[in-house]
């Protein structure tokens, strides 16, 4: 049987230089080790870019764009979508 897992971060986990990042890279190689199977799904914005070390530990890295400030409220969905 084969376990998979789809994890969300509202950030790209790499670098990871603060701690929520720190936390959510740890996860993603405990979990790689112990055979999951993980697709993650990271928002971008400001200076992060996408990081290709991030596939050594995932099975597939989706990446959304993220508005901040004034550009990201909205009526219908929370700030962070």
């Amino acid at each position: 049987m084969s376990h998979e897992l789809h994890i969300v971060s509202f950030d790209i986990p790499l670098p990871s230089n603060y701690g929520g990042v720190i936390d959510v890279f740890n996860k993603l190689k405990t979990l790689h080790q112990h055979g999951i199977n993980i697709t993650l799904h990271c928002f971008q914005y400001g200076d992060r870019k996408p990081n290709k070390e991030l596939n050594n530990y995932c099975k597939e890295v989706f990446y959304y764009n993220r508005k901040i400030g004034f550009y990201g409220i909205s009526a219908t969905l929370p700030y962070i979508v």
